[in-house]
Formats: structure tokens, C-alpha cells, sequence
């Protein structure tokens, strides 16, 4: 019986490390855009990342990143999800995280833009 016990426990403990080896190793890295400049986003003067910017200083905000039509507001709160903003600041909506068959028809179309085409501007994490 102990011998099971500790044949089970050394199993445990081998598959926890190495979730921790490959979760280590697997971290993303964050993607330069336009790399052989020395432009940063908030070195950017455009009316959209501006308004972006805004957004970077709000109590419950995570990240905020901007694509050519659209800032993308992230929440920190569990389930917060998204708030989409147009470049003009005239309509947003929110996508809190929903299975996909609860989500709206905004959000699913929100969710077409590809990822490298957004751009980080700030982090709060």
C-alpha cells in the first residue's frame, strides 16, 4: 500500500514539473512591429492611439491595444473581457467572455481581426 502511495505521489510530482518545465518554455514573446525602427507606439502622434492612451490610466483596465479602426480595451476584472471603441471615439461595445454561441454578432466580428494586426499600447498588469 505504501509503495502505491509512493509510486502515485513521484507520478504526481513528475507530471507538475513538467507543466512547469513546458509552461516555462512556452511563454509568448511580445512581437515587435516595425523593428528596425526606433519608433515605439507611444512615440506614434495619431488621433487613435491618443484615445487609446486615455484608456491606459482607467481603474479596471489590463491592456490596451489599437488596430487601423478599433481600440481594444482589456479588463482585469474575471470575466471582463473587452470593450471596443471606434478610432473616433463615437460607439463601443463590450465582449465580456461568453461561450461563442452567447456572443453577439459584434463581438464574433470583432474577433476576425487578426491578431498581429493589433498593437499594444499600455499594460497594468
Amino acid at each position: 500500500m505504501i509503495k502505491k502511495i509512493l509510486i502515485f505521489i513521484i507520478v504526481v510530482l513528475v507530471i507538475w514539473l513538467s507543466a512547469l518545465y513546458f509552461n516555462k518554455n512556452n511563454q509568448q514573446e511580445e512581437i515587435i512591429i516595425g523593428g528596425d525602427t526606433n519608433n515605439t507606439i507611444e512615440d506614434v502622434n495619431d488621433p487613435i492611439v491618443n484615445l487609446a492612451k486615455a484608456h491606459c490610466e482607467l481603474e479596471n483596465t489590463a491592456e490596451v491595444y489599437v488596430s487601423s479602426t478599433t481600440i481594444k480595451v482589456v479588463g482585469k476584472l474575471l470575466g471582463a473581457g473587452a470593450t471596443y471603441t471606434t478610432a473616433d471615439g463615437s460607439s463601443s461595445f463590450s465582449c465580456p467572455v461568453v461561450a461563442p454561441d452567447s456572443m453577439t454578432t459584434g463581438c464574433k466580428n470583432i474577433l476576425t481581426i487578426p491578431e498581429i494586426e493589433w498593437k499594444k499600447v499600455c499594460s497594468n498588469e
